[in-house]
């Protein structure tokens, strides 16, 4: 009988422990920019509460970037592909008008991958600032709904 008390009590605990936890909504818009995949993931506690993380990632392959410029990514040659990495990170450093040290870069053999990464309020604005030319932050649904225009989202 204790032990059948026992696990009632910490079956109970259990579950008012759970029911503190706070559920959150995340989803991915992408699209495609003339070769590049851009894309977007974002989170909020909710769909209609302002989001709370926002990424911003763009994928380029190697190959779409020949067929785009006629300029050859060389993998094998370190000094060419720290030379495309450096250049692609300071145009998107430039466009997005933010520090180049926020960029994150990833390559693999086939393509170039960066990402800025935003949390909190004060980096979601100036991410979107220079994304959307607006310094409001959107609720979960407002901003997926503005980007389904662009792409697909998840």
């Amino acid at each position: 009988m204790k032990t059948t008390k026992t696990a009632a009590l910490l079956l109970s605990a259990l579950l008012l422990a759970g029911c503190g936890a706070s559920a959150s909504v995340n989803t991915t818009c992408s699209y495609n920019d003339e070769g590049a995949i851009v894309s977007y993931t974002f989170s909020a506690p909710a769909e209609d509460k302002e989001i709370t993380s926002l990424e911003y990632h763009f994928d380029l392959e190697y190959e779409v970037f020949k067929e785009v410029t006629g300029s050859v990514v060389d993998m094998s040659d370190e000094e060419n592909l720290n030379n495309f990495v450096d250049v692609m990170q300071s145009r998107l450093s430039d466009s997005m008008d933010i520090d180049k040290e926020r960029i994150e870069v990833a390559t693999d053999d086939k393509a170039l991958h960066l990402t800025v990464k935003a949390k909190g309020a004060e980096e979601i604005k100036e991410l979107l600032s220079n994304l959307a030319d607006t310094d409001e932050i959107p609720t979960f649904s407002q901003l997926k709904q503005d980007l389904a225009v662009e792409g697909a989202c998840e």
